[in-house]
């Protein structure tokens, strides 16, 4: 027998799930038609890090100097303006999410 009481708790912790498990995704910056750059490991054997390096309107390898420029506290390396979004969730690794724009030049990573 159909009992849509039933039902009704189990698509609303579904929906929840689905939702909970999108936002972490939406919250960093976004880099349409950009290109993936890879990573890069600050110190090693540890989580120091960029990535998901994407840049869009500058080479790769402009992109990764970017990257290590802001890791050493430069907020305007090369002409660009950073700025950093600071997230400590508990599910996750603490991160900051990084984004340099320059006139129509954007690169975008993740730093932990």
């Amino acid at each position: 027998m159909f009992r849509p009481r039933r039902l009704i708790p189990v698509a609303a912790a579904t929906a929840l799930l689905l939702l909970a498990v999108a936002a972490p995704a939406g919250a960093h910056f976004d880099n349409p038609r950009s290109a993936y750059c890879g990573y890069i490991v600050f110190t090693p054997s540890t989580d120091s890090g960029a990535s998901g390096i994407e840049a869009r309107g500058v080479s790769c390898k402009k992109a990764r100097r970017l990257a290590k420029a802001v890791h050493r506290g430069n907020l305007r390396p090369l002409g660009f303006s950073c700025k950093q979004r600071a997230h400590d969730d508990p599910n996750f690794i603490a991160h900051s999410d990084v984004r340099c724009k320059s006139r129509g030049r954007v690169v975008t990573w993740i730093a932990t």
